[in-house]
């Protein structure tokens, strides 16, 4: 197992709410749903609920809720794959246009990748909204409901493993377990390179507010601080010396590239991956460090069907 590098401690302790306040923002979130009016709001389909607020807890930590839509709507294929594009999360704007600013809605897509969490229908289109109201008021609350113990979220992932599908969560632990994998969180500090040689090809990728200019910024000057020749890196999809021959050094923003890991070891003998799960654009840079473990192979590979790597 690998030591974490700078240090990876979650700031401040974990919020709660109170059940009315929880209630009244899934009431808000329902009703932007219904009045509808942009392709993000009537792509969805379904709503379900899980966690504690779905199990009557009167003081959830946040309200966990699975998001059903129309993938073959053209908007949205056209936003999926501007987005991919530039690095950017293709979700964030369904998650806006669901909750606002409300960072306690706690949203996740896709119920088929989430089908062993018991869950509560909350919404389905064509359902009067009133229908759904009925049914939140239904959970009857009980203090005795608790958070539940996070499924698959040892140590090395309690600072990013909210940020990770939970099936690739229990994928990345089963191959840890099996020794295939190293992981370590870290966090990334804020700083910039002593080198400028590549100073124009990061201008030229993001503009001086991209997140991900942030991003790439640390993970160059964390390299940087431990004598790793920039020329070897591979920065979210492009070499940063066009030039190099080798570049063992991969480092990758959003998941975008996060399926390439083994290809990356196998092809072209990386030393380490370094993933900032969510970049944005104030607060801790925390990221997953992953080199190949004793048990790695250049033959099989065990993710499961259907899931993220495939």
């Amino acid at each position: 197992m690998l030591v974490a590098f700078e240090g990876s401690q979650r700031a401040g302790r974990k919020q709660f709410m109170k059940r009315a306040r929880a209630t009244e923002l899934l009431i808000e979130m329902l009703r932007r749903v219904d009045a509808g009016g942009t392709w993000q709001l009537d792509v969805i389909q379904e709503l379900h609920l899980f966690g504690s607020y779905a199990r009557g807890a009167v003081e959830p930590g946040d309200v966990d809720v699975v998001v059903d839509f129309d993938h073959d709507r053209s908007e949205w294929n056209q936003h999926f794959l501007e987005s991919f594009s530039y690095g950017k999360d293709p979700h964030a704007t369904l998650r806006m246009a669901l909750r606002g600013r409300a960072r306690s809605l706690s949203l996740m897509f896709g119920k088929d990748r989430h089908d062993d969490i018991p869950m509560l229908l909350l919404w389905r289109r064509g359902e009067h909204v009133e229908q759904a109201i009925a049914r939140i008021h239904a959970i009857a609350p009980d203090s005795a409901a608790t958070r539940a113990e996070r499924d698959a979220m040892p140590d090395y992932l309690r600072g990013v493993g909210d940020k990770l599908p939970r099936y690739l969560r229990r994928e990345l632990v089963a191959l840890v377990d099996d020794e295939v994998l190293d992981l370590a969180e870290i966090v990334l500090p804020e700083r910039t390179p002593s080198a400028t040689w590549f100073e124009e090809v990061i201008r030229h990728r993001w503009s001086a507010t991209s997140p991900l200019r942030r991003a790439a910024l640390a993970v160059l000057a964390h390299w940087e601080s431990r004598d790793v020749d920039l020329a070897q890196v591979h920065l979210h999809g492009t070499d940063l010396d066009v030039y190099s021959s080798s570049t063992p050094y991969c480092a990758g923003f959003h998941l975008r590239y996060f399926k390439a890991v083994r290809q990356c070891f196998v092809d072209h003998g990386d030393q380490e991956w370094i993933e900032v799960v969510s970049p944005t654009r104030r607060g801790p840079l925390q990221a997953l460090l992953v080199r190949r473990g004793r048990n790695f192979t250049t033959s099989g590979w065990p993710w499961s069907d259907g899931s993220y790597f495939t």
